[in-house]
């Protein structure tokens, strides 16, 4: 194939939104270059993805030991690594930062050996909706505001989890 035809074939394949085929145009650890966004994007390897995993294991049971953490949520979507924690405060995990896993990772990080780029921050809510509890008895939803732990139906709802 020449380069016209990897072109060709490229172009064809996003008029189609085929994302397998897109992805299949690109070798393995590999760069895209956009010069539309002026950024580029890297493919990790398997085995960078597998350090980023087990880094990301050891810090999650460090967290378990943490004051005002809550849950953990990974995800992988590609080659995108997305971390989400909770904690009961916004101050709470600068714990990681003090953290022998968390600081292995950092170090990995930094040195080049894993990830290409990371977008850390601290969110914190701007609106939290209602919890709704399911009643045990009649099967109905009931906001747990208003319900005072009592279903129209007359039973006694659940306790509402702590957090999420």
């Amino acid at each position: 194939m020449n380069a016209l035809d990897i072109a060709s074939w490229y172009f064809d394949a996003w008029n189609r939104r085929d994302a397998n085929a897109l992805v299949s145009i690109f070798a393995q650890a590999g760069a895209y270059s956009d010069p539309t966004t002026q950024s580029k994007l890297m493919s990790l390897s398997d085995e960078a993805m597998e350090e980023i995993r087990q880094k990301s294991r050891e810090t999650a049971y460090e967290m378990l030991k943490m004051e005002g953490f809550i849950g953990l949520v990974t995800a992988r979507i590609g080659d995108r690594a997305i971390t989400i924690s909770a904690w009961e405060h916004p101050d709470d995990p600068r714990q990681l930062m003090k953290g022998e896993a968390h600081g292995a990772a950092i170090q990995r990080f930094f040195a080049g050996a894993s990830a290409s780029s990371a977008y850390p921050s601290v969110w914190a809510p701007e609106r939290i909706n209602t919890l709704w509890a399911r009643c045990n008895a009649c099967l109905k939803m009931n906001n747990s505001e208003t319900s005072v732990g009592v279903c129209a139906c007359g039973a006694r709802l659940p306790e509402p989890a702590p957090h999420w």
